[in-house]
């Protein structure tokens, strides 16, 4: 069943790009970041809270609307604070650090479910988006190249 999940959430994730997309393009894409920090760790948080399938696959496409929505923003936010001939290397930048989050956020919360139980490895995303959200607020506002 896990597998199922997941694969749902991939299918949230590809279905909502293109609606993300057309959404950065017309509203501030770090008012579409934040919230989906927010959708995806509240989502994630909510997931040991309850039992179910339909719980499951609810709370698995609220990860995977919020996570549409912050990375597609999040991109596209990127290209417009690269100068120009910068984009590649910014991107580049993006990815990585996208990619440490994608394989380093797992097996954080791996070891803490191991070490203290299901619900805090859930709960943990949340307590990391919180401050990481309050600062992207507070560094975007500067206007400022992060």
């Amino acid at each position: 069943m896990t597998g199922i999940l997941f694969a749902f959430q991939v299918l949230v994730i590809a279905v909502t790009k293109p609606f993300s997309g057309r959404v950065a393009d017309r509203v501030d894409k770090r008012i579409l970041v934040i919230a989906g920090l927010l959708l995806t760790s509240i989502s994630l948080s909510l997931v040991p809270l309850f039992q179910g399938l339909s719980w499951y696959f609810s709370t698995s496409a609220g990860i995977g609307l919020g996570m549409s929505l912050a990375t597609v923003a999040t991109a596209a936010y990127i290209g417009d604070l690269a100068g120009k001939g910068e984009t590649g290397a910014a991107m580049g930048g993006l990815s990585s650090v996208m990619d440490i989050g994608h394989s380093a956020g797992p097996l954080v919360a791996g070891f803490i479910i191991a070490a203290a139980g299901y619900a805090p490895g859930f709960h943990t995303g949340l307590i990391v988006a919180l401050p990481v959200t309050a600062w992207f607020l507070v560094a975007s506002r500067t206007g400022n190249r992060m």
